[in-house]
C-alpha cells in the first residue's frame, strides 16, 4: 500500500514538473498534495527518485534561463540588455560596471597623468575657440 502511494506521488511529481515547468521542490509538494515530511520520506535525499526529480527541475531551470536570455537579447529595453551584458561580462567588465572598485596605487599615477592630459586638451580646445 505504501509503495503504491509512493509510486503515485512520484508519477504525479514528474507530471506536475513537466506540465507546469516547475523549478522548486516546494512547488512539487504543493501541486502533488503531500506534506513536506511525506515527500522526503518517500524520496530520500540522494536517492534515485529524488535525483531524477532534481534533474527534471534543473532542466526546467536551465530552459527558463535560456528563454529569459533570449528575450533579453531580443529586447530594446536598456535594463534588460544591461542585465544580459552583466551576465556575459568578464570580471574586469563587471568591476567597471559596478563603479565601486578601488584603484590600485600603481594605477593611480597613470590615471592622474591621463586626467592632466585631458585637462590640457580641453584647455587647448577652449583657447582655440576663444580666438575665433
Amino acid at each position: 500500500m505504501l509503495e503504491k502511494k509512493k509510486e503515485k506521488a512520484f508519477n504525479d511529481a514528474k507530471d506536475v514538473i513537466v506540465n507546469n515547468n516547475l523549478i522548486f521542490i516546494e512547488d512539487i509538494i504543493a501541486n502533488v498534495g503531500i506534506s513536506k515530511t511525506t515527500f522526503y520520506q518517500y524520496f530520500k535525499v540522494g536517492g534515485e527518485e529524488s535525483n531524477e526529480l532534481k534533474r527534471m527541475l534543473d532542466k526546467n531551470r536551465i530552459d527558463q534561463k535560456v528563454r529569459m536570455r533570449k528575450k533579453w537579447f531580443d529586447s530594446d529595453a536598456p535594463a534588460l540588455q544591461m542585465g544580459l551584458y552583466k551576465l556575459l561580462s568578464t570580471e574586469e567588465e563587471l568591476i567597471r560596471l559596478s563603479n565601486q572598485y578601488k584603484i590600485k596605487e600603481e594605477d593611480e599615477d597613470e590615471l592622474n597623468e591621463t586626467d592632466e592630459a585631458i585637462k590640457a586638451i580641453v584647455k587647448l580646445i577652449n583657447s582655440k575657440s576663444d580666438k575665433k
